[in-house]
């Protein structure tokens, strides 16, 4: 817990690491939803091209980098990094698990991609998309009725900021039968972090 000033304890500090431009607009809408002023989603700062099938790890290693001193000075209690599968093999994501777990970092992971969890606002399902199937079925009118590929990295809220529950109820669902974070797709596990993160999942 963050010190406390006055004998009120302040709210713990929260940093969340993301892959992409996807993923900081959805918890940023998730901080204007819930008003978690204590949460701060930060892009990470990293060339996605030059991340080959290593992506996962380089991700993990530069958090632990940004994170160290913040950690050392007590300016964070917790961080969460958000990414997804895409192109990473098994030992690549068993890597980034292994490097996260000693630096206490928790994964945010999202299998095929983080659409995945945006289709699960709208859809309960259990097949493996791919990323084009994804982007088509967001894309549909009744979701994004747009191109969703297009859509991608700009703000969430008039879409999904109503959805959210229904989100965790669907990921619940599919988290009975997709338990594994390496090999299972598809693959959430957001749902199990909100309240965590954000005191709050209604």
């Amino acid at each position: 817990m963050g010190r406390k000033r006055q004998n009120k304890p302040l709210k713990e500090i929260i940093g969340i690491y993301c892959e992409g431009t996807s993923e900081v607009e959805y918890f940023k809408m998730l901080r204007r939803k819930y008003r978690g002023s204590n949460v701060q989603a930060h892009q990470v700062g990293l060339k996605i091209e030059s991340m080959d099938s290593m992506k996962g790890t380089k991700l993990i290693t530069e958090i632990v980098d940004k994170t160290r001193p913040l950690k050392k000075k007590r300016q964070v209690n917790a961080v969460f990094a958000v990414f997804d599968r895409d192109d990473l093999t098994h030992t690549d994501i068993q890597r980034a698990q292994k490097l996260a777990r000693a630096n206490e970092i928790e994964i945010i992971f999202s299998s095929t991609n983080f659409e995945a969890w945006i289709l699960l606002h709208f859809i309960y399902f259990s097949k493996a998309y791919t990323k084009l199937e994804l982007n088509r079925k967001l894309s549909a009118p009744g979701r994004f009725n747009q191109n969703y590929a297009r859509f991608k990295g700009a703000e969430y809220d008039k879409f999904l900021v109503d959805r959210v529950s229904t989100a965790i109820s669907n990921a619940r669902r599919l988290a009975i039968t997709q338990t594994n974070l390496v090999t299972d797709d598809p693959f959430v596990n957001i749902q199990e972090h909100i309240k965590r993160i954000f005191g709050r999942e209604d």
